[in-house]
């Protein structure tokens, strides 16, 4: 069985959209104020909270923690 992630799909180049819709949403999710970035990250099925902020800051030039704190 082969198991494809979304680093994998990612890394990959798997569509500049695919990526954008994941921030997208993880956008939607710090704008809500619910959950912290590590479970924000592991919601989004991201290996890491690291790795979720190396993909945020690489579609959005700022890491999670400075665009919920621009937002706020």
């Amino acid at each position: 069985m082969i198991t494809v992630t979304k680093r994998d799909l990612i890394e990959l180049g798997y569509g500049p959209s695919f990526a954008a819709d994941i921030i997208k949403k993880a956008k939607e999710l710090i704008s809500e104020n619910k959950m912290t970035l590590t479970q924000i990250s592991e919601y989004m099925d991201f290996d890491s909270l690291q790795y979720f902020s190396v993909q945020f800051k690489k579609n959005m030039g700022i890491t999670p923690s400075q665009y919920s704190a621009l937002i706020k």
